[in-house]
């Protein structure tokens, strides 16, 4: 099929991309798998109901750290409309991602950021393996009678697998990130 390894390619990084939204905005600890995400250990700034006091709020705790000065929000599409809509004269770039809860604002310096990564995606096909096809995998084999369902051998279905790889890590320093959850603007 043409075209087709191009559409699987850019599924791939769609999905990438948000597995890095994902891990980035998290508020979840570093593992052996992983870094923590940007808003572990942090504390929520007090939520406001007023959206440009809210902002103030977030670029006032940032100057507090010794920010730049220099902000990124990044927030849920609709608070990312509703930013831009009611502050359409806004400098900070408003950056929207499915993967940050509603009515969460994180406000970023971006000077206190640093990102690393490995290099190109790693992106491998293959017509021979067994696929767990589940979201919460046990032991496809162990001494207890488990049922590792389910399970697929890729050339017996006469399928494809891919997958993809990629060396990224990240951090801020403290205070280059503040962010505030609840927001109903």
């Amino acid at each position: 099929m043409a075209g087709a390894e191009a559409l699987f390619q850019l599924m791939l990084q769609r999905r990438a991309a948000a597995a890095f939204d994902t891990a980035l905005f998290a508020t979840t600890a570093a593992d052996t798998d992983r870094v923590a995400g940007l808003l572990h250990g942090l504390t929520p700034i007090d939520t406001l109901a007023d959206l440009a006091v809210a902002l103030e709020a977030l670029a006032g705790a940032l100057a507090d750290a010794g920010g730049s000065g220099q902000i990124i929000i990044a927030t849920d599409p609709k608070t990312a409309a509703t930013v831009q809509l009611r502050h359409p004269l806004l400098a900070w770039p408003v950056l929207a991602s499915l993967h940050i809860p509603a009515g969460r604002i994180v406000a970023i310096d971006p000077t206190g950021l640093v990102f690393g990564t490995g290099g190109d995606l790693d992106i491998t096909t293959t017509i021979a393996a067994i696929l767990h096809m589940s979201d919460e995998p046990v032991e496809i084999v162990s001494d207890v009678a488990a049922v590792a369902d389910p399970v697929r051998e890729i050339f017996q279905t006469d399928g494809i697998a891919l997958r993809l790889l990629v060396d990224l890590a990240f951090s801020a320093r403290p205070g280059a990130v503040q962010y505030m959850d609840g927001g109903q603007w």
